[in-house]
């Protein structure tokens, strides 16, 4: 519970999402962070926590693709006790907010979503941020394993939906993510739910080169799941993914990072090229039921998936999302790749935050900001996590 009583966080290594503090300590009250200062200069009567002094205070990992956890779906059952126990897994691996995603599937499910998000994304016991809707607007041809049954393009119907769900997240303080190929919507359709508040992002999509820009210009922001549902690179056609590493500056790039989603040496090209024009990747997990357990199937539209080979996927080999955190992303950036350790640490919480326009209350660690902390071993191992100044145990 959200305590009025101050807190000192006393002894690690602070990263603000911005800069490496030493010598200081985090101030929390309210679920909030009251300042960073130095120990001899807390305020009497605080409570003070003393922390590895060979630890590190980061902000709090935001996943912005989260399908299940804990053995549970989003799509079987978009419910209160789904959203929670998704919540209690991601927090063992330093996620302190997230969006539950809904894949492809009918509009009624949709809604279902849609009402169990606006009851619990101003709650402050738990993570949860806002509302992922990965489809049903996307191309067939790159549905991946997403149920073509469901699979449609938008109508005035689902766009009045979408706006209202739209202010109503953003009202408070939540966010609407759509994954959409951006050939199926409408410029006036892409600018009214920008409008609304909507995060758009480009996914399943076999959009050329110039629809791709087109899109950035009629509003999509993102890109959904780098290098995986997109048209590709060709002689004739640099695709979606051409736009996203060329032509996408100010843009952001939801990224699996695990070897399998996208190949290591074309990870290394995203990261150079987000210094020029591409896009920025941020993590993201996509993860699935697996997450947390040590199964090795589950069911996915009635149709089993199965975890082997280090990946996820259905009979016939096709991938189904992943069985891994941000956490395991990030160790996989840092010992696969060159990036410098603060930048991993903003692709894992500054950077999602700021595509979503959360970066205001969350993402960093600054006075006035939600305290959702994350307290790491030097080998990158979870500590602690701390939503809106609440501590976890692990």
């Amino acid at each position: 519970m959200i305590s009025d009583e101050m807190t000192f966080l006393d002894g690690p290594t602070i990263f603000t999402g911005i800069e490496v503090k030493v010598g200081l300590g985090i101030l929390i009250q309210n679920g909030m962070v009251s300042d960073i200062l130095p120990s001899d200069k807390v305020p009497k009567g605080t409570y003070r926590i003393n922390l590895p002094d060979n630890s590190f205070l980061v902000p709090g990992f935001f996943d912005a693709q989260v399908n299940g956890a804990g053995g549970l779906l989003f799509n079987d059952a978009p419910n209160e006790k789904t959203a929670r126990h998704m919540d209690r897994i991601l927090r063992t691996f330093g996620v302190t907010g997230f969006f539950p995603t809904l894949i492809t599937d009918n509009p009624e499910k949709m809604r279902h979503a849609a009402d169990t998000i606006l009851r619990l994304v101003d709650d402050k016991e738990n993570g949860i941020s806002g509302l992922h809707l990965e489809g049903p607007f996307i191309n067939p041809i790159k549905r991946g394993c997403h149920n073509d049954e469901f699979v449609r393009c938008p109508e005035e119907e689902d766009i009045c939906f979408l706006e209202k769900l739209g202010l109503a997240l953003q009202g408070k303080g939540g966010r609407l993510l759509l994954t959409a190929a951006p050939e199926t919507m409408p410029e006036a359709f892409a600018r009214r739910l920008v409008r609304s508040g909507v995060v758009l992002s480009m996914g399943h999509s076999e959009a050329t080169y110039e629809q791709a820009l087109t899109a950035l210009r009629h509003g999509f922001s993102g890109f959904t799941h780098l290098g995986n549902a997109m048209s590709p690179v060709r002689g004739q056609d640099p695709g979606l993914l051409g736009a996203a590493l060329l032509s996408a500056s100010g843009a952001w790039g939801g990224l699996i990072a695990d070897g399998i989603h996208v190949h290591p040496a074309l990870v290394r090209l995203m990261l150079q090229e987000a210094q020029n024009k591409g896009c920025q990747p941020f993590l993201v997990s996509d993860s699935m039921p697996l997450l947390g357990t040590g199964d090795n199937a589950f069911s996915l539209y009635g149709t089993p998936v199965f975890r082997r080979n280090g990946r996820l996927e259905t009979e016939n080999g096709t991938l189904a999302g992943s069985d891994i955190s941000i956490l395991h992303g990030l160790k996989w950036l840092l010992s696969m790749t060159d990036i410098q350790r603060e930048e991993a640490w903003r692709m894992a919480s500054l950077y999602p935050c700021q595509f979503l326009g959360l970066d205001q209350s969350m993402g960093r660690i600054k006075k006035g900001m939600s305290a959702n902390l994350a307290l790491l071993s030097q080998d990158m191992d979870i500590l602690a996590t701390w939503v809106h100044g609440v501590s976890t145990s692990l």
